[in-house]
């Protein structure tokens, strides 16, 4: 996930997105939270698809903004257990 020290919603999006990691993890060991702050990143191609902060990437999906618990677990099964 991508987040920046001025970021108001980053610190809320970083311990949900640890909390439903937590959750699924006790039936799925492989989720790990990943989290990268912007202004430390020197990899444009990486981040140059970020349009805003805190923004929740999990395989080829996103989710910008502050989510709902609901939609990260979704982004996460989604990711899981489509056919790659």
């Amino acid at each position: 996930m991508y987040t920046s020290g001025g970021c108001a919603f980053c610190k809320q999006a970083v311990d949900l997105v640890r909390e439903v990691a937590d959750k699924l993890n006790e039936y799925t060991p492989a989720i790990n939270v990943v989290e990268k702050h912007l202004e430390l990143e020197t990899n444009c191609n990486e981040v140059r698809d970020v349009t805003a902060l805190p923004a929740i990437r999990v395989g080829t999906s996103c989710i910008v903004g502050l989510p709902r618990v609901e939609d990260v677990e979704s982004l996460i099964y989604v990711s899981l257990f489509s056919k790659h």
